[in-house]
C-alpha cells in the first residue's frame, strides 16, 4: 500500500517544479553587462543598469525591455553627391552610434532597426549638404586626409545639432570608407583638374617673377646707394689725407735734414724686432746704427 502512495506524489512534484520555473520566467530576468533594462511599472518607466539576476512583477504590472548599451557600427550605402565645384563623387559613409538616453529611446524609436533607419536617413541628407561646401581639391593630393577629416567632423557636428533629442541617440564618429569618381566622367574631371592646376602654376610663376624683379630692383638701388656713399667717403678721406700731407710737407720743408732723420728713425723702429737680422749698414735706415750714421747719411744724400 505504501509504494502506490509514493508513486502518486511524483506528478505533484513535477507540477511544482514546472510552476516554479514559470514563476521565475515571469518574475525575473537576467541583465548582461552590455545591456540596460527599461522597466515600466503601471506606465512609469525606470532604468536598471546593474548587471545580474533581477526580479520583476508579472505582466501587466511591469514590462521589461532590454537594450544593447554597446557602440554600434552603421555602414551606409554608395551615394552619388555633388561637390562645391560641380563634380560628382561616389561616396560610401559609415558611422558609430550608441543609445545615450534609454528612456527617450524606448519612447521614440524603441528598436535597433528603427534607430538604424533614422540614422541612415539623416546620414544621407547631411552627406550632400556638407560635401557641397567643399571642392574636389580638398579630397585629392597631399592634403586629402585633412580634407576628408574636415568633412567627417562637419557631418558629426551636424548630427549633434539636427538629431532629435527625443531619439536618445549619440553619434560617436562619422567616416568615409569609399570616395571615387564615377566611371563616366573620370576623363573629363582629370582634364579639368589639369587645366586648373596649370592655371594655378602660371599664377604662381608670374607672382614669383614679379617678386624677383622687385627684389632685384631693391638690390640694385641699395647697391648704387652704397657705392655712391663709399665713393663720397673715399673722396673725403683722400681730401683729408692730402690736406694733412700738405701740412706735413710744409712743416718738413722748414728743416729737410731733420725730417729725413725722423723718418729714418721711424723706419728703423718698424724694421727692428725680436728676430735676428743681417743687414747692410750702407742701406737706409740701417745706416743709423753706425757711429757715423749721420755722415753716411750725408754722403748718401749727396
Amino acid at each position: 500500500m505504501s509504494e502506490p502512495k509514493r508513486q502518486s506524489k511524483l506528478p505533484y512534484i513535477a507540477t511544482a517544479v514546472i510552476a516554479l520555473l514559470l514563476l521565475m520566467v515571469i518574475c525575473a530576468f537576467q541583465l548582461r553587462v552590455n545591456e540596460v533594462a527599461v522597466v515600466t511599472t503601471f506606465g512609469k518607466p525606470s532604468v536598471v543598469t546593474e548587471p545580474g539576476f533581477q526580479w520583476r512583477l508579472p505582466w501587466p504590472v511591469q514590462q521589461v525591455r532590454l537594450f544593447d548599451n554597446r557602440i554600434h557600427v552603421l555602414a551606409g550605402t554608395q551615394e552619388e553627391i555633388t561637390t562645391g565645384d560641380s563634380i560628382n563623387l561616389v561616396v560610401r559613409p559609415f558611422l558609430t552610434w550608441r543609445i545615450d538616453d534609454h528612456l527617450e529611446f524606448s519612447k521614440s524609436l524603441g528598436t535597433m532597426a528603427e534607430a538604424e533607419s533614422a540614422l541612415r536617413s539623416s546620414l544621407s541628407s547631411l552627406l550632400g549638404s556638407v560635401f557641397v561646401n567643399h571642392k574636389l581639391g580638398d579630397f585629392i593630393g597631399v592634403d586629402r586626409e585633412s580634407g576628408l577629416a574636415q568633412v567627417e567632423t562637419e557631418i558629426r557636428q551636424a548630427f549633434e545639432q539636427q538629431l532629435p533629442a527625443v531619439y536618445g541617440l549619440a553619434v560617436e564618429f562619422v567616416g568615409i570608407s569609399e570616395l571615387v569618381l564615377p566611371a563616366d566622367n573620370t576623363s573629363s574631371v582629370i582634364a579639368r583638374m589639369k587645366r586648373e592646376h596649370a592655371a594655378i602654376a602660371e599664377t604662381i610663376r608670374i607672382k614669383g617673377e614679379t617678386e624677383a624683379n622687385i627684389i632685384r630692383s631693391r638690390a640694385d638701388s641699395a647697391g648704387t646707394a652704397r657705392l655712391a656713399d663709399a665713393r663720397a667717403k673715399a673722396q673725403d678721406i683722400r681730401s683729408t689725407a692730402m690736406a694733412e700731407a700738405a701740412e706735413s710737407y710744409e712743416t718738413f720743408s722748414e728743416d729737410v735734414d731733420f725730417a729725413l732723420f725722423l723718418r729714418n728713425l721711424d723706419a728703423l723702429e718698424d724694421a727692428m724686432g725680436p728676430a735676428t737680422l743681417i743687414v747692410d749698414p750702407s742701406m737706409p735706415p740701417f745706416h743709423m746704427l753706425l757711429p757715423d750714421g749721420g755722415r753716411v747719411k750725408d754722403n748718401l744724400n749727396e
